[in-house]
Formats: C-alpha cells, sequence, structure tokens
C-alpha cells in the first residue's frame, strides 16, 4: 500500500477516474478478487501488466493489476 501526504492524495485523485466497487470475492485468504464498474473506463485503453492505484484512506492508496475487462458493462 502506498502512502503520500494529504495534499499529493488529493491531486493524485483529481487526475483519476470515479468507480464503484460492484463485486468482491474471497476465493482463498490470500486471494481477493474486485470488481469495478465507471462510464469513466468505457473507452480506457488497458495495457497488459498495468497496475492502478485506489485511494482507500486520507493518503493511502492500493495498487492493482487488472485481469479482466469487460466493455458491454460500464
Amino acid at each position: 500500500m502506498a502512502i503520500y501526504p494529504k495534499f499529493v492524495a488529493d491531486t493524485i485523485e483529481k487526475i483519476g477516474r470515479a468507480t464503484t466497487v460492484t463485486q468482491i470475492i474471497d476465493p482463498s485468504p490470500k486471494l481477493r478478487l474486485i470488481s469495478f464498474a465507471s462510464p469513466a473506463l468505457q473507452n480506457f485503453r488497458w495495457e497488459p501488466c498495468q497496475v492502478t492505484a485506489f485511494r482507500v484512506a486520507k493518503g493511502e492508496f492500493r495498487h492493482y493489476t487488472p485481469s479482466r475487462l469487460d466493455p458491454a458493462k460500464p
């Protein structure tokens, strides 16, 4: 988990895209699958091994690697 000063985190968040968590599945104790949805990601082009970050607290971000994109869902 990356931790930044609040003013840096605020700046990072401003250039980001709003998303909503639509599903969380824990298939094992050390693996969590999280589904996100956002109209702002509809035309976003994902590259293999691309990492994305989500703000989870005042100055904290968690980094994830998308494993699949469903362009039919907003």
